[in-house]
């Protein structure tokens, strides 16, 4: 793979010929498998929407603003791409961005194809998904996707190597900075709309970060979902116990946001 890198970019012929390392060979399977997996995240994230394609997406902008009685509402989103940033057009990263007045808030706390993390730079962020011939290491320093990798601990390296590369960021995200904005978003939430609800255990800190929140405003939870049954009983029983909600604050739809949004 090394012999086979082609542009200005290298990653596999970096670690090849210019930063051996003492690793095991566990640890560079390790190592390039989470890189292989951050590139096909990436490329398979990195969507451009049609005009065709917006108008779900504009319906459930328009649900939310009549909801949220037309104040700007807050979106936490877990997705890679940025096909809600699309359709909202007017946005900004907190944690990452300033606060812009007027501006939809979309907070990422897994990362986005449209950031980018440099060695020892803050993470920034582009209007477009960054390119994958764009990302690897140039004269020494490592470019990436700042996604968190899709490995059990949400990191691409064990921390060592992180720390090594200069790549802290990349593993928690600015620290706490962005967990503390979902902190802050939920807790003074009068009303949360959950669009799918599927955390597994390797969102541990997402979880914690929910519990910890206790909204103090909160008047209504709104599930929504394409589950029946069971399925929903549990989903409505973890919100429950993480908001500290009774369940009677917690209205449920099943048939799937796609239907929610044209009623």
């Amino acid at each position: 793979m090394a012999n086979q890198e082609k542009g200005k970019f290298k990653y596999y012929s970096y670690y090849l010929r210019e930063a051996r390392q003492a690793g095991t060979p566990y640890q560079y399977l390790f190592m390039f498998a989470g890189w292989e997996l951050r590139k096909i995240a990436a490329t398979v994230y990195s969507k451009r929407l049609n005009e065709h394609d917006k108008i779900p997406y504009l319906k459930l902008i328009e649900k939310l603003n009549t909801l949220s009685n037309h104040d700007i509402p807050n979106f936490i989103s877990f997705n890679y791409d940025t096909l809600l940033e699309q359709a909202l057009e007017n946005i900004y990263y907190p944690a990452l961005d300033p606060e812009e007045v007027g501006k939809y808030p979309v907070l990422k706390p897994h990362g986005s194809v449209n950031w980018i993390h440099t060695n020892n730079k803050p993470i920034s962020s582009r209007r477009t998904p960054l390119p994958i011939d764009e990302i690897g290491f140039l004269e020494g320093v490592l470019h990436q996707h700042s996604i968190i990798g899709l490995s059990f601990n949400k990191i691409e390296f064990d921390m060592d190597k992180q720390l090594e590369l200069g790549a802290s960021e990349v593993g928690n995200l600015y620290g706490n900075r962005i967990l503390n904005e979902f902190d802050r978003m939920l807790r003074e939430a009068d009303q949360i709309i959950i669009i799918g609800y599927s955390f597994p255990f390797a969102d541990t800190h997402i979880r914690n970060a929910i519990h910890k929140s206790r909204p103090i405003n909160l008047k209504k939870v709104i599930l929504i979902d394409k589950k029946s049954g069971n399925n929903v009983e549990k989903s409505m029983s973890a919100i429950s116990s993480l908001l500290k909600v009774p369940a009677d604050k917690i209205d449920v739809y099943d048939d799937g946001v796609e239907n929610w949004i044209n009623i």
